[in-house]
């Protein structure tokens, strides 16, 4: 059980305090899901962090349209309508004996992107 009044990433595994300016972003963000908050939570992203610790950052994503890859909206649009989102990836590719590229699921952030996203 996490202990009050201090924010960890996770409440088992990774018992990381947060800034207080974290926290604050953490909770607007999931209230809100306002872009702002969503911005200053990417500061807390460290490449290779598990994605357990994104999660507990986070919280829960939106969307994974495939393993490995997941989306965190926002409350902003660009000029064209879309969605900023952020895109945390847990997987990179690799070439295969065939020549073919192969995405291999790390569970590990492998990498991260906001930008508008739209159909």
């Amino acid at each position: 059980m996490c202990a009050i009044g201090l924010a960890y990433l996770g409440c088992v595994r990774y018992r990381v305090a947060l800034p207080s300016s974290l926290v604050d972003a953490k909770q607007s963000y999931r209230q809100h899901r306002d872009l702002e908050s969503l911005e200053a939570l990417i500061g807390g992203l460290r490449l290779g962090m598990p994605e357990g610790a994104v999660r507990a950052l986070l919280g829960e994503p939106d969307m994974c349209p495939v393993e490995g890859q997941c989306y965190y909206s926002s409350d902003k649009h660009d000029q064209r309508g879309y969605t900023m989102t952020l895109v945390v990836e847990y997987r990179y590719d690799v070439l295969s004996p065939t020549g073919e590229l192969d995405s291999v699921v790390s569970h590990r952030l492998e990498h991260y992107s906001l930008g508008p996203i739209g159909e």
